[in-house]
């Protein structure tokens, strides 16, 4: 490239320097904007989160505090939040992956974000890389073989087993799992929330014997509920995070009891137990599924 007859070598060399920064700034500031559009919130559907909360809670939902977050619009700090609190220290740099996906993976598959939280806590307590008793792995505790099977069925690039250990990967496969089985079931929460811990023949066995689960459903939807007395709360963010934190941290030390108390006592008696709901104004409900 000349710079023309009078410019000497040092203000071509001025000018080449000054064009390198001009290129610079320019790659820079498109960086920045594809940063700021790969960052960008994930679009929240209220109704459809209102619609899965209905579908969970069934009868209960007109007396219970999970209706109070139909007034909330944007729940996803709550969420965000959510998970830097329940995530443990040596996972802490895997908040903001773990929030993006639970967020994303509910708009696509129209769940409740808050209820995806009360699962990964009740799985695993968010530990990324636990493995459980029969080889389930992650955040969601999902077998290998499940895996392989719903990445296949859903077009999902699976790559080998510790794929499960990635947060974002192991929530994308393990809530696809979550909506099969909530359409298998026929979106009864009982059944489906059942399933996804017990297996669908499991499920299956136990209607065909004029019973249904409620154990691990009670878990779960004791956590969520617990989620949503913090997502009420008067007060700021902090005030919010503290309350769901410390009803969940309570329903954790209850479930243990219960787990020793099953040790010594009828089956039954655990699930009884764990069957109580609490509603908004404190009093207490033995509930089908709850």
């Amino acid at each position: 490239m000349g710079y023309g007859k009078n410019c000497g070598p040092g203000l071509e060399l001025y000018i080449r320097m000054e064009t390198f920064k001009t290129a610079s700034i320019g790659i820079s500031i498109g960086v920045m904007a594809l940063y700021s559009v790969s960052a960008q919130a994930v679009p929240e559907s209220p109704t459809k989160r209102i619609q899965h909360a209905r579908e969970l809670m069934g009868g209960q939902y007109k007396k219970s505090v999970v209706k109070n977050g139909e007034k909330e619009k944007r729940i996803a700090p709550f969420v965000k939040a959510l998970v830097q609190k329940f995530i443990p220290k040596g996972d802490a740099k895997l908040a903001v992956r773990v929030s993006r996906a639970i967020l994303s993976e509910s708009q696509k598959h129209n769940v409740d974000p808050l209820f995806l939280v009360a699962m990964i806590q009740n799985e695993s307590s968010f530990r990324t890389k636990l493995v459980g008793g029969v080889g389930e792995r992650g955040l969601m505790q999902i077998r290998p073989s499940t895996a392989r099977w719903i990445a296949e069925l859903h077009k999902i690039k699976f790559k080998n087993d510790d794929e499960l250990f990635d947060p974002a990967m192991n929530i994308r496969i393990g809530v696809a799992y979550l909506a099969h089985l909530r359409k298998s079931f026929k979106r009864e929460g009982q059944l489906y929330v059942s399933a996804y811990n017990m297996g669908p023949t499991k499920v299956r066995k136990l209607i065909d014997d004029e019973m249904k689960p409620s154990v691990y459903v009670s878990a779960v939807m004791k956590r969520y509920v617990a989620l949503y007395h913090g997502l009420k709360k008067k007060g700021d963010l902090k005030g919010r995070i503290k309350e769901a934190y410390e009803r969940v941290r309570q329903v954790t030390a209850a479930r243990k009891v219960a787990s020793e108390t099953e040790e010594a006592a009828p089956a039954q008696n655990a699930e009884t137990a764990l069957s109580i709901e609490y509603y908004e104004d404190g009093s207490q409900n033995i509930a089908d599924a709850v």
